[in-house]
């Protein structure tokens, strides 16, 4: 493995530990074990080095979106696969953490980045649902709108979890709105 890849491996575990704020150049350099030389060399700065590693993080956290509603299961048996799979609570989103640094939120590249992983998911989600909604599985409603409130109670599970310490919360968040998809999906067959 090359320097610049040991600098981005190295910075992608400190930005998801720490965070942008609390992840110093000199810190990425010495769990990389490359110098202040070679930091500068392929990157020059902190900051273009944390966009190499939230647009690396942003594309397979979309690939790994990408295949699960790629599934041959029915459209809402997508979506509360999505919902219903493991996440590591306590530790956050590996983009989502970022979004609560005042750094990254003033900073547009950064922003960008992160922002655009959740639209891509909500194209994502909007995009099955639209397809349960044709199938007849859920009432026609405004999917776009649903999509947001599916990425947002991810998202906001993974606050909860780590604010209370329990891996469960975001279980507890997640299972929640997939119980009233279910409900929705079996009231939608109940009155055809």
């Amino acid at each position: 493995m090359d320097r610049r890849e040991k600098l981005i491996r190295a910075a992608r575990q400190l930005l998801h530990e720490r965070g942008y704020e609390a992840t110093s150049p000199r810190a990425i350099q010495e769990k990389a074990g490359a110098g202040q030389g070679s930091f500068y060399h392929h990157f020059p700065g902190k900051k273009a080095l944390a966009l190499a590693v939230l647009e690396q993080v942003r594309e397979e956290l979309t690939q790994a979106a990408n295949s699960q509603f790629d599934r041959p299961e029915r459209p809402l048996q997508r979506v509360l696969c999505f919902l219903e799979q493991e996440r590591e609570g306590l530790r956050g989103c590996r983009l989502g953490r970022l979004a609560q640094e005042a750094s990254v939120l003033e900073d547009r590249d950064l922003r960008r980045c992160v922002a655009g992983y959740f639209e891509d998911l909500e194209q994502m989600l909007g995009a099955a649902l639209d397809e349960a909604v044709a199938a007849s599985e859920i009432p026609p409603l405004d999917t776009a709108a649903l999509a947001r409130t599916l990425a947002a109670t991810v998202q906001g599970g993974y606050v909860l979890a780590r604010a209370g310490g329990d891996e469960r919360e975001l279980t507890r968040a997640t299972g929640g709105l997939a119980t009233l998809l279910r409900a929705l999906g079996r009231d939608r067959g109940a009155r055809r």
